[in-house]
């Protein structure tokens, strides 16, 4: 009756084993613990009882022990049941073999004390120094980051590999409609789960997961398990990666909430309220450190724009001093220029006037004046003939007054038109130089062409073709008139001998004053002017001017005689 009641008092769980592995008496403690009676169990083999039958490999395991503990060893591990309710218990499970006087054994004795408890307190407690753990490595990172993708990396690492769980991520909350949430960094067993999921922050059926609500409340938020309701649109994809419970911790940042921390565990009830603490201190601690980083960056950024305006005013301070200085040597080269021009253009109407009008009119006096002796003599009729001869001579003479003047300035620009001007040009060009073959093309209506800017287009056209004809030994040339865009541009060119621009610009020669007032003529009239040209590779004029641009700043450019 002791024995008994020593036997079935006892909360640890007690049996009796025959060596053969047959089960021959249970106490009342262990049958309780799996809803059973001893005629259920006894006389079974001990590996095949409700005890062991949850587990395959446990009942392996026992078996095997049940060999060992026959033979006089003593065996001992840690084993789980399933109690009456369907939860599993941890127990401290050993064999203990009985002898007999000859040493022979004679049963076994089972015995398991329940330390589910204590296995538990153990658990949180590894838990809770692995989260203390990645909370002080988490730190560590804070301490030294430069770089805030960076930072966040090695956050998530932390998390999964000092703090055991299974994948971390850091998702930024955008603002567009669909108020997606786009990962920025992430660790752990993943397998592309970040890319299927397409997590909102909007109050929809994919916002309302942790991630999703931790952002929109500004709180955290616990799936406890993912049968929740709330993650179904993620419940597949996380089954297959072996998550079974998440959190999300909001990242405030400048007084908003950027984005939020979202950590999954493997087991289900992961997060208890001690833990959600801790990591409620490093999502804080993560937020601070990316608020810093993001200060000192800015005021990196703030400096080095800084240093870079500074180093930009310094350069346009040297640029605009070298123009202003290039300006004024310009400016004092201006009156030289001016009447160099003069000069040469009275050079050529005194030889034009000297080799065509002088010599026409001495011509005419000496013609009149042998009319005049005739008729002194009497000879009427060889008078008359000797003024027929004469009206050849006048004819010339007023042709070349016309070519002077219409040099000057055509009138036909005025009454005709630009384009015809330039075709006048050309034809003149082209008498005076018959070996050239010059060729024109007009592509823009006249009415596009404002009237204060046509003088400069001929004269540029005229000083370009007076260049070509006379220094380039051109075979070809080409003038272009045409609307590109919003710009008007003029382009002559030309398959010559070609030019060294920067010995020619350097001297002061005739042909340098002409590409100089080529320019000036240009950029006076609000365009832009430009020449391309190689020794043997031709010479390309280019002037344009914007359509809108306010052409007539130089009222006298649109006068005639200029």
């Amino acid at each position: 009756m002791k024995f008994q009641a020593i036997f079935n008092g006892t909360v640890q769980f007690i049996g009796a084993i025959a060596v053969d592995g047959s089960l021959l008496e249970a106490n009342r403690a262990a049958l309780q613990f799996i809803g059973a009676k001893e005629s259920d169990v006894v006389g079974k083999l001990f590996w095949e009882t409700p005890w062991w039958t949850h587990s395959a490999e446990l009942q392996e395991k026992v078996r095997k022990a049940v060999e060992k503990a026959s033979e006089g060893e003593l065996v001992r591990f840690e084993a789980t049941h399933p109690s009456v309710d369907g939860n599993l218990h941890y127990m401290d499970f050993s064999l203990i073999p009985l002898l007999e006087e000859g040493g022979r054994v004679a049963f076994l004795i089972a015995e398991a004390l329940d330390i589910s408890e204590r296995k538990r307190t153990e658990e949180a407690l590894l838990k809770a120094n692995r989260v203390i753990n990645a909370l002080r490595e988490c730190n560590n990172a804070l301490i030294h980051a430069k770089d805030e993708s960076q930072l966040l990396r090695d956050i998530c690492r932390v998390i999964v590999e000092a703090g055991g769980y299974r994948m971390a991520w850091v998702g930024y909350a955008g603002h567009g409609p669909d108020r997606i949430v786009a990962p920025v960094a992430r660790w752990g067993y993943e397998d592309g789960y970040l890319d299927d999921i397409k997590v909102t922050w909007k109050d929809s059926e994919r916002g309302r997961g942790p991630v999703g609500a931790s952002i929109r409340t500004g709180a955290v938020s616990v799936v406890r398990h993912i049968e929740q309701a709330e993650f179904s649109p993620w419940r597949e994809e996380a089954v297959r990666r072996g998550y079974a419970s998440v959190i999300g911790l909001p990242l405030h940042v400048e007084g908003s909430v950027l984005g939020s921390l979202g950590i999954y565990a493997a087991e289900p009830d992961a997060f208890d309220a001690g833990e959600v603490h801790l990591l409620s201190g490093l999502a804080a601690n993560l937020s601070f450190g990316i608020e810093t980083l993001r200060t000192s960056s800015a005021r990196r950024q703030a400096e080095l724009e800084l240093q870079r305006a500074h180093d930009e005013l310094e350069l346009r301070v040297r640029e605009r001093t070298a123009e202003l200085e290039r300006a004024n040597r310009e400016l004092r080269q201006i009156p030289s220029k001016l009447i160099s021009v003069q000069e040469e253009e009275r050079k050529r109407l005194a030889f034009e006037l000297h080799d065509s009008t002088g010599q026409t009119l001495a011509a005419v006096k000496f013609w009149v004046e042998m009319a005049l002796k005739i008729r002194d003599e009497g000879a009427d009729n060889a008078v008359w003939k000797q003024l027929e001869q004469f009206v050849p001579i006048l004819q010339r003479s007023i042709e070349e007054t016309r070519n002077i003047y219409m040099g000057l300035r055509p009138l036909m620009l005025d009454n005709m038109g630009l384009s015809v001007a330039l075709e006048w040009l050309r034809t003149e060009c082209i008498k005076f130089y018959p070996e050239r073959h010059i060729e024109l093309d007009t592509g823009i209506a006249e009415k596009e062409i404002p009237e204060s800017l046509k003088i400069s287009v001929f004269r540029i056209a005229q000083e370009a073709l007076n260049n070509i004809l006379k220094h380039s030994n051109a075979g070809h040339v080409d003038i272009s008139l045409s609307k590109r865009g919003d710009l008007i541009e003029l382009v002559v060119s030309d398959d010559g001998v070609g030019m060294d621009l920067d010995l020619v610009l350097q001297t002061c020669n005739t042909k340098s004053l002409g590409l100089c007032s080529m320019r000036e003529r240009a950029e006076l009239t609000g365009g832009s002017f430009s020449i391309e040209s190689n020794p043997g590779n031709g010479t390309t004029v280019r002037a344009s001017w914007p359509l809108d641009a306010e052409i007539l700043r130089v009222g006298c450019l649109s006068k005639p005689g200029t």
